[in-house]
């Protein structure tokens, strides 16, 4: 299942803003496989797995269908997925506050998307990118710390350049048929 981590995580640390729709697909698949994990202790880890993967493609379809309303969503899952992964990172873990954080986490995820659309893909997708990769090795809290940062920086830097190479490119134009 590392290895499945490691290429979402990768995935969304470099293609997030442009697929956005696999970046809806990918937080769904991220928090339906972590809630699966809390709520279905006991189960095989295939139910675990095929829990997270349904729970990620009904989220890229309705990407695709009901584009703004499933980013928005997105957006409130992947902010509320954020604050806990970085709750745990300062050591803040408790069992009974675990709701208060996703929320707020949640509510700037989607405030982020419904206001800085592209900004807030390439960022939300980068820091989800880096806490799914992050979470899936077994490192002190010092080192999973800088990776984070360090992965995190990576994402923002490659996404924004593939915006701005992409913004930056003349339309093309057209040809006539010969």
């Amino acid at each position: 299942m590392i290895v499945l981590q490691w290429l979402v995580g990768g995935a969304l640390l470099f293609l997030g803003r442009k697929l956005y729709w696999f970046f809806v697909g990918a937080v769904g698949f991220v928090v339906g496989l972590s809630l699966a994990t809390q709520w279905l202790q006991g189960s095989s880890e295939i139910v675990i797995l095929l829990v997270g993967i349904l729970i990620g493609v009904v989220g890229a379809v309705l990407a695709l269908v009901l584009q703004r309303v499933a980013l928005a969503v997105a957006g409130f899952l992947a902010g509320g997925y954020v604050a806990l992964g970085v709750l745990g990172l300062l050591g803040g873990e408790a069992p009974g506050l675990t709701l208060l954080p996703f929320l707020l986490g949640g509510a700037a995820g989607m405030l982020l998307i419904i206001f800085l659309f592209d900004w807030a893909l390439i960022v939300l997708s980068s820091l989800t990118g880096s806490s799914v990769i992050v979470q899936s090795l077994d490192l002190g809290s010092a080192l999973q710390a800088i990776l984070f940062l360090a992965l995190l920086a990576v994402g923002v830097a490659s996404q924004a350049n593939m915006m701005r190479r992409q913004k930056a490119a003349p339309p093309a134009i057209p040809t006539a048929p010969a």
